[in-house]
């Protein structure tokens, strides 16, 4: 058991080194910016946002980007609150060209809403760029301009953008960030290393033609999750060139934290769930070896209690894989103008090994609720 935790915990720190070298890869810029502006619809898809619609909206007022060269497209996925009449009643006052949606289904569908309500956007635009966020979200003045930029600049063909969970200074919140923040910095780093795995449909964009070139979400519609990172394998595996991560604080999306336990095992849920669909050897392989790190972690504990092992045995493997973490968690949050809350770290250091074995092996059974409704993994 000892012999086999050192193992994983040296491979977890070199898998570690990886990822900060990659987050803090420079990638060269090909040439000059085009002095041309592009015309970009902004797609939102909303089901039950009316708490948040309304700031997301007046945020879009604010972009430092022309107005001539950018609308918004809410798609309504048929919410049950006031959103559609908040978004209607915002367009008679606002300064940009928007449009409501109402998401059409034919009878018995049972795909993913969400994905075909991205589709039904891209159908009813002529835009050259798309680019995605959610009903729940914030943005910065500068994140259309840095995003369109961002796209000429590299000659990209899709873009992920980094988003940040916002919170108040409780623990619970303090730890949800901290892991957020982690998975963004995995997913940055990774797809910098030309090897994509994590993507968020919070903060992405993508050309259109190529969008309608490659038939879209078609292949993997009936996913309920992963309108972002299976999209952005399939433009990757035609031009892996094109892709890429925007590591640039002013394009950053922000999102609330989930606030019970139960809204956060079932995004969490609804987020491990995709994992098995995934084709490609490289994702597969970082979640079954994560798995695994942590299942001994969680093992060498019960050794530990059953009398079977010492701490002098299990701490210095434990110690190291902490301070590694601790080392990439630091580098990630300094991105987002954030400090390591030691107790916050602390917390998760301990918690996160049980999260992980327990969502691995539940992401492939059973049910979770999301938005008011039930839905399968």
């Amino acid at each position: 058991m000892v012999i086999t935790l050192w193992i994983l915990v040296i491979i977890y720190c070199l898998l570690i080194a990886i990822l900060i070298y990659g987050w803090k890869k420079v990638i060269p810029t090909p040439g000059p910016v085009p002095q041309v502006e592009k015309q970009v619809t902004v797609l939102i898809p909303v089901r039950n946002e009316a708490a948040n619609i309304e700031y997301l909206l007046s945020d879009l007022e604010n972009q430092q980007y022309p107005k001539a060269y950018f609308n918004v497209i809410v798609i309504d996925d048929h919410s049950e609150d006031e959103t559609a009449e908040l978004v209607n009643k915002y367009r008679l006052k606002s300064s940009y060209d928007l449009e409501l949606l109402p998401l059409t289904l034919e009878k018995g569908f049972k795909g993913s809403r969400k994905k075909h309500a991205i589709s039904q956007g891209v159908e009813n635009t002529n835009a050259e760029l798309i680019i995605c966020t959610d009903g729940d979200c914030r943005v910065g003045n500068r994140w259309l301009r840095v995003m369109v930029d961002h796209f000429k600049r590299q000659q990209a063909y899709f873009i992920s953008g980094p988003v940040m969970l916002q919170g108040d200074h409780k623990w619970w919140h303090g730890v949800q960030i901290m892991e957020f923040a982690c998975l963004i910095g995995v997913g940055g780093a990774s797809l910098k290393l030309g090897a994509p795995n994590m993507s968020n449909g919070a903060n992405m964009g993508f050309h259109r033609e190529t969008f309608k070139t490659l038939n879209g979400y078609r292949g993997f519609e009936h996913i309920h999750s992963g309108d972002d990172e299976f999209l952005m394998y399939k433009i990757f595996k035609k031009y892996p060139k094109a892709v890429h991560f925007l590591q640039d604080y002013k394009a950053v999306v922000k999102t609330g934290v989930q606030n019970s336990v139960s809204d956060f095992v079932n995004q969490r849920k609804r987020w491990a769930g995709k994992w098995k669909f995934h084709r490609q050897l490289g994702p597969k392989f970082l979640a079954f070896f994560i798995f695994i790190v942590n299942l001994v972690l969680v093992a060498a504990l019960y050794w530990l209690l059953m009398g079977k092992a010492t701490v002098t045995d299990i701490w210095p493997p434990i110690l190291l894989k902490f301070l590694a973490d601790f080392l990439f968690v630091y580098i990630v949050l300094k991105f987002f103008n954030k400090k390591v809350n030691l107790l916050d770290f602390l917390i998760l250091e301990f918690l996160y090994p049980w999260y992980a074995v327990f969502f691995g092996l539940i992401s492939n059974f059973g049910s979770y609720w999301w938005k008011g409704r039930k839905l399968n993994n």
